[in-house]
């Protein structure tokens, strides 16, 4: 019996099979590459692969997403490599959570720069780069809510007498509160916040300090018989201010003059600064990167340009100029304390600064 379908119409069914199977093959392909694309993402989830991540040195993925987070330069960009692959027992973007570990690291970085005789630019660039990385990465772990804390910690607050008293936090119950471990003295005391009273507590965590006030709920027994206060959550936690750059007590000896300030007037951002023969004596009371505090026996007013001299460990014969902002009295009777803000500082200088404001030094 012969067929009704001509060699035309069995090519283009055969064709139209080819194009079926074709499509399903693909279709199988993509489907298989999603399940394996799932499976990868879900792994990628697990305690354990993120554990695992944390062990591994810094990777070529993790430097360039943290040159986008940080916005750093080429140079920082190669200073951050060196330190994850060379400095670091484990991924430095990780690390820098544990701030005595990641400290300690770079500070190893910085003795070694030392040792090398370093260009004072470079260690400015392990500066910069500590300060980007220390402001992105724990950014991420600001605290807003009492129910983030985390047992051990411990809290500053003020009895009714308003002695300063301290409070361990020995449980965090998501849907009750905070336990403290208090005092047992403030607990068998007249002077412990009363029930249902509002307390304001502070805590520092990660170099943050925290505030916040919540009510006392009740005072209870655990199965120690030791009393403990349990306080009520709060999403209210605040993030105290923080100076822009942290500062080192000092109380050092230091010459300061007037300053004369010109400019060329063909390029207007060409500042010059000439201190004034007449030099006077006074106390650097601290010191930041960013400026400092003196102590003198005249009352400048603010807005006035001030030349400085002065001695740090590791480096005598600093010099540079500032604007004074504020100036207030001192507690040293006829003295005045003048807050000053650097516009001109020695590079090298800076260093010997962020050394210490790091304890490097």
């Amino acid at each position: 019996m012969k067929s009704n379908i001509s060699p035309l119409q069995a090519r283009a069914s055969g064709e139209f099979i080819n194009v079926i199977i074709i499509g399903v093959v693909i279709i199988a392909f993509m489907f298989l590459v999603y399940l394996v694309y799932q499976m990868f993402a879900k792994k990628r989830n697990t305690p354990e692969w993120i554990e695992a991540q944390k062990k591994k040195p810094i990777s070529s993925r993790d430097l360039k997403q943290a040159t986008k987070d940080l916005n750093l330069t080429k140079d920082e960009k190669e200073l951050l490599w060196d330190i994850g692959h060379n400095y670091a027992d484990a991924n430095i973007l990780y690390i820098v959570q544990d701030a005595d570990k990641f400290n300690d690291i770079f500070k190893q970085r910085y003795q070694d720069f030392l040792a090398t005789s370093a260009a004072p630019r470079q260690i400015s660039l392990l500066f910069a780069l500590k300060d980007k990385m220390e402001k992105f990465y724990r950014q991420e772990l600001i605290i807003t809510s009492t129910k983030n804390i985390e047992a051990g910690q411990v809290l500053q607050f003020a009895d009714k007498a308003g002695i300063h008293c301290s409070a361990t936090i020995a449980e965090n119950r998501l849907n009750e509160g905070l336990i403290l471990s208090i005092p047992d003295n403030l607990a068998k005391g007249q002077n412990r916040p009363d029930t249902l009273s509002r307390v304001t507590f502070t805590f520092i965590k990660n170099g943050v300090t925290y505030a916040l006030t919540t009510r006392v709920v009740r005072y209870q027994q655990n199965n120690n018989r030791e009393v403990e206060m349990l306080i009520s959550h709060t999403n209210d936690v605040k993030q105290l201010q923080r100076r822009q750059t942290d500062r080192v007590d000092l109380n050092v000896p230091c010459t300061f003059a007037a300053v004369r300030v010109s400019s060329d007037s063909a390029k207007k951002s060409d500042v010059s600064y000439t201190p004034l023969q007449t030099k006077y004596q006074g106390i650097l009371k601290d010191v930041s990167s960013d400026g400092c505090s003196l102590q003198a026996g005249l009352p400048i007013r603010e807005g006035q340009y001030i030349h400085l001299e002065f001695n740090l460990p590791k480096k005598a014969d600093n010099i540079s100029t500032g604007i004074i902002v504020s100036t207030e009295k001192s507690d040293s009777p006829g003295k005045f304390l003048l807050h000053i803000q650097f516009v001109k500082i020695e590079a090298e200088t800076k260093n010997t600064i962020l050394a210490m404001v790091n304890k490097f030094i």
